[in-house]
């Protein structure tokens, strides 16, 4: 792409510069009280260096503001992958922790069973106590 806007302006320049030879003609220039005699060709070639350099300002401009934006939305980017590491290892740890309570509850109810095939009943107070012992 880069080459294709080297060319066009290449051409550009070419053309403008056979435009200002054909018309070297002298020209008045006027601008509020003050008043110039130059060739037309100059004219041309100013008013035309003078369109690009806005152009290239303005251009500037642009790509400054968009480099910008990319900067923080790589800051960002870092910023939500390191949330989302975090997040991941909260989400281990909380599983792990899940999968602990499971084996308790499946030991608690074991306890419970034997106890049941003992012919021992079962009494809130025994459920309370074993409830209690769970690491939560």
């Amino acid at each position: 792409m880069a080459r294709v806007k080297t060319i066009l302006a290449l051409i550009a320049t070419v053309f403008i510069v056979i435009f200002a030879i054909q018309n070297h003609a002298e020209v008045v220039i006027k601008f509020l009280v003050w008043q110039l005699t130059l060739s037309q060709a100059l004219v041309i070639v100013l008013t035309t260096a003078i369109g690009v350099i806005i152009g290239l300002i303005v251009g500037l401009n642009s790509s400054f503001k968009a480099s910008k934006n990319a900067r923080e939305l790589n800051k960002s980017q870092v910023e939500l992958h390191k949330t989302m590491e975090a997040k991941d290892l909260e989400n281990k740890k909380l599983m792990g922790q899940a999968e602990n309570l499971k084996a308790q509850i499946e030991q608690l109810n074991q306890q419970i069973q034997q106890l049941q095939a003992q012919g021992s009943p079962v009494t809130a107070q025994d459920f309370n106590d074993s409830v209690d012992s769970l690491d939560i």
